[in-house]
């Protein structure tokens, strides 16, 4: 569980000149929770789905140091930004803002058409990144406007300030991406995490400053009247368009992610395939999600987007003699998932031979008689394994490999089908086997 220590309160500001005479009347925001100004993270580190405001670094990440990238979005039916200056600060000296990051859509241009899905699922081609002055022309392609931008990092690297002017107002559309859209992204950036970084939750917030208030107009979170004494977080020349603050949370942990999934489900990670079935392998035979646990919270993921190798093929391209495991080995952000053990955390294929119940790679009389043993301690009521009971996965693959006529379900736990008709088979088999014939299981079986 990670320590949460909260630095020092930051105050929260955004200072923003809105064109009051382009924006209709009928378009005014109702409320402060309309307009919203909020950063998230990009890459760097695990950003959960349910909440883009948060990014996890791992405890090696933090270590050797990393660098993560944010963005900041706006959100909003329908707004027309002219004039925007912000400013963003870290609490601590060992998370930075880099210099010259700061991307834009003319500093940042793609060679050949993009596709792009925006948070609120719009999806377009651009050449270049998408930000919020943008729109789509009348043949549909995406265009971004003309502006002046600039921004500051202080000597410290701990504060960043931007400022946009936006021109073309008259022949870009107010509405964003023409209507198509209510979610942009109009600044990416990087962040340094300095080695050693202390585990903890480390807030990058908006900042007030008297500085950047100058002429705005105080506007309280009721939106009333502001009490000179007690002023308002919210700057805006436009008085219904309110701007909500979404800060941003640096999480470096103290452990890695350990898969937080019941017995059950852990077991289903593990998937038994005969050498000789030719179907190929799917990420259909293992659970569809993974639940883990990442700086004392609870995450899901689907089990594809986690899966760092994927075996391809089938078992009956593969020459088994002694029973294999393939592992389909999962990651998350780049660190390794573990188990409850620490071990690393994997969907496995066990594959191996039909009746090779001791994995020599040989099927005889040996398998049989572990079968016979096994069959006769269960009758009696006794406690009984196909190998040393250590392992739950071996001894569940062990009893996989020896119900020769599929009558367990591929469940080892009920004990109540491997029988001297099992044993019988793989006598027969090996038998046929060492007189020189070649022996199909499934005609076997037919027959």
């Amino acid at each position: 569980m990670i320590k949460k220590i909260i630095p020092g309160i930051v105050a929260v500001l955004l200072c923003g000149s809105l064109s009051a005479n382009i924006l209709p009347v009928h378009a005014a925001y109702e409320s402060a929770e309309e307009v919203a100004f909020s950063l998230r993270g990009i890459s760097g580190g695990y950003i959960p789905k349910t909440n883009p405001n948060q990014i996890y670094i791992s405890p090696e990440d933090a270590a050797n140091g990393t660098v993560v990238q944010l963005s900041m979005y706006i959100e909003a039916d329908y707004a027309d930004i002219s004039y925007i200056s912000a400013a963003l600060e870290s609490p601590i000296e060992q998370i930075i803002f880099k210099k010259d990051t700061f991307q834009s859509p003319t500093s940042f241009a793609y060679s050949t058409e993009q596709e792009f899905t925006l948070p609120d699922g719009t999806s377009f081609s651009t050449r270049f990144k998408p930000f919020c002055f943008g729109r789509f022309n009348s043949i549909g392609n995406y265009e971004h406007g003309s502006y002046s931008f600039l921004a500051d990092i202080k000597e410290n690297s701990m504060v960043a300030t931007w400022s946009y002017d936006l021109a073309n107002k008259t022949i870009f559309s107010p509405e964003f991406l023409g209507g198509s859209s209510d979610t942009f992204s109009f600044m990416d950036f990087e962040m340094q995490i300095l080695p050693e970084t202390a585990a903890d939750t480390y807030g990058i917030n908006y900042i007030q400053k008297d500085s950047f208030v100058k002429g705005a107009t105080y506007l309280t979170s009721d939106d009333s009247i502001p009490d000179p004494d007690n002023p308002g977080k919210y700057i805006s020349k436009y008085f219904s368009l309110v701007p909500t603050l979404k800060p941003m949370e640096i999480i470096i942990c103290d452990t890695n992610p350990v898969m937080d999934m019941d017995a059950e489900s852990a077991e289903q990670m593990n998937c038994f395939r005969f050498a000789h079935d030719a179907r190929d392998f799917s990420i259909e035979d293992f659970p569809a999600e993974i639940a883990f646990s990442y700086g004392g919270q609870t995450f899901t993921e689907n089990s594809i987007d986690l899966l760092e190798t994927f075996t391809a093929g089938n078992p009956g391209s593969l020459y088994v003699e002694k029973p294999m495991v393939l592992e389909n080995v999962l990651t998350l952000a780049g660190t390794p998932l573990e188990n409850s053990s620490g071990e690393q955390a994997s969907l496995n294929y066990y594959i191996g031979q039909k009746g090779d119940v001791n994995a020599d790679g040989i099927v005889n009389v040996t398998d049989a008689g572990l079968i016979l043993q096994y069959s006769a301690k269960k009758g009696a009521g006794e406690e009984a394994f196909l190998t040393d009971g250590t392992d739950s996965v071996q001894e569940n693959f062990a009893y996989f490999l020896a119900d020769i006529n599929g009558e367990s379900q591929n469940s080892g736990e009920d004990g109540s089908v491997l029988n001297a008709t099992d044993a019988s088979l793989i006598l027969t088999y090996a038998a046929m086997t060492g007189s020189g014939q070649s022996v199909d299981w499934d005609v076997l079986l037919a027959r």
